[in-house]
């Protein structure tokens, strides 16, 4: 060799050499697992700090050697190896993902390898995360409780365990590749059609109320959601189908019930209601609308105008039955009367109770209401039998006391009439005892006929001491002379509140009985 062919050579290794450790990228060259050449960008790959990697082992910086084993023979059997992935560690303990490039040629004469090396930590971390988020997001779809299922060109590209369950496919193979109309019932697929050609085009998510088949063929309601999605690159459409079977059932069984409730309410007279606090808000149920006279669909239900059907008499009753189940916290009867629209009274009979919020708090209270508007009348048609079987009873000693009073007026006025009969010292006496005798005979038709009389409770606060003598002085002048009747009354007797017709009643049973 010549010495201008010396020259010449060297001068390109200088080049080669130049142009290598100005690369802007980190080129190494190997030969037997050790450096011979490494530029600027692959010291600092390496970590190799103020050092050069020249002369060092390549095992130093490979751990994992089952991957560098596959990468020595893969590149034994092949001039080229592209982009093949191995991690390595750093001098100062740093484990990176490399992508390796590496090319069979000539170093100083001699057979090495060029390799050509990217970082690929922060790529291979992400893509990494990445899987790992799309696994996730795999887990959960498998975990919904609702069919999902990806389509694409009308293929369907995914289903989870639950639309195979729902669309009973018994296995996800039987549903990847289908047409996912064909899941849609018949007579709603152009409508489905239409709404996925449109979240296509506008790119918005919506849903609908539908109907889907399975593959047993029978039909089923649903409720769907579908929104544009990119799987696998794809661009297709989401499909959430929700299976409203049980749900429809249950709505039924639902409004069966409350049909039933409807019905037996409506049998039994009887209606349910609330009143809400502090806004009070009142509920009726459909029967207590019939039971007041109104029209459910067409009545503006409000307070005052739930005050106003109660007769004003019977108002502070049922104001009184709701203040003491707010103060008591337990239920509370009541009974009223209201007057409906057409002016129809009618007597119901219930109780409330209170209903308590989380905290413990009283926000509501409910109540029931029956209609006892025909026991209530049936129970005085008793009252007023009883009466008149009462004064049955006293019938005979009602005439002997007539009788007696009449005597005396007649006696009396038979000797008025004769001239002469009656000294003028007795005439006055004789005319007082006519008047005493008629105002006893008044007195006691005046009490039977009240006695005797058709007439509602009415209770009054009494001390008892009135209707109680009142009775007896009726009683003494009916009953039989042989019998006594001793009344004992304290001097200052408590009041009470009591209904003085039905008093008088117990009192004439009372002595009857004994």
């Amino acid at each position: 060799m010549d010495m201008s062919t010396s020259l010449v050579m060297d001068q390109d290794e200088n080049l080669f050499r130049n142009l290598m450790d100005g690369a802007a990228i980190a080129l190494v060259v190997t030969r037997d697992d050790h450096f011979l050449f490494a530029n600027t960008f692959a010291n600092d790959l390496y970590g190799v700090k103020g050092q050069s990697l020249v002369g060092r082992s390549t095992f130093e910086f490979h751990p994992n050697r089952a991957n560098l084993a596959e990468f020595h023979e893969l590149l034994r059997l092949q001039d080229r190896v592209k982009n093949y992935s191995m991690e390595l560690r750093t001098d100062d303990g740093v484990t990176k993902t490399v992508l390796f490039t590496t090319t069979k040629g000539l170093y100083e004469g001699k057979p090495a390898n060029y390799s050509v090396l990217q970082d690929f930590t922060e790529l291979a971390q992400s893509r990494a995360k990445y899987e790992r988020q799309e696994e996730q997001h795999k887990r959960i779809l498998e975990l919904m409780p609702d069919a999902v299922i990806v389509q694409a060109k009308g293929k369907i590209l995914y289903a989870n365990q639950m639309a195979v369950q729902i669309f009973r496919a018994g296995h996800k193979e039987n549903l990847i590749g289908q047409e996912s109309i064909s899941l849609v019932a018949p007579q709603m697929r152009a409508e489905a059609l239409t709404l996925r050609q449109q979240i296509d085009d506008q790119g918005l998510a919506t849903n609908l109320d539908l109907r889907h088949i399975r593959l047993d063929e029978t039909e089923f309601p649903t409720r769907l959601y579908m929104q544009p999605v990119n799987w696998d690159g794809e661009r297709g459409t989401l499909l959430i189908i929700r299976d409203m079977s049980k749900d429809q059932e249950n709505l039924e069984k639902l409004q069966r019930k409350d049909r039933e409730m409807e019905l037996a309410q409506e049998m039994g007279q009887t209606g349910h209601f609330r009143v809400e606090f502090p806004d009070l808000k009142v509920e009726w149920s459909r029967t207590l609308y019939t039971i007041h006279g109104l029209d459910p669909d067409t009545t503006k239900l409000d307070m005052p105008l739930a005050k106003s059907l109660v007769i004003p008499e019977d108002r502070a009753n049922m104001i009184d039955a709701i203040m003491n189940t707010l103060r008591k916290r337990k239920p509370h009867p009541y009974e009223v009367r209201l007057m409906t629209p057409d002016g129809d009274q009618r007597s119901m009979m219930g109780s409330v109770l209170p209903e308590f919020d989380e905290n413990g708090e009283v926000h509501s209270v409910f109540g029931f209401s029956q209609n006892v508007t025909a026991q209530r009348e049936l129970e005085e048609k008793l009252r007023q039998s009883q009466k008149m079987e009462a004064v049955g009873q006293l019938t005979g000693g009602i005439a002997h006391d007539f009788n007696n009073l009449l005597a005396v007026i007649q006696g009396n006025a038979e000797l008025l009439l004769e001239p002469d009969s009656v000294p003028d010292a007795s005439r006055e006496r004789m005319l007082q005892a006519i008047v005493s005798a008629s105002e006893r005979g008044a007195d006691l038709t005046r009490n039977m006929l009240a006695f005797a009389r058709e007439q509602r409770l009415r209770p009054v606060v009494s001390t008892l001491s009135e209707p109680i003598t009142s009775t007896i002085t009726m009683l003494r002048r009916t009953i039989e002379e042989e019998i006594d009747i001793n009344v004992e009354i304290t001097p200052y007797p408590w009041s009470c509140r009591v209904d003085p017709g039905q008093l008088e009643n117990a009192l004439i049973n009372l002595v009857l009985n004994a």
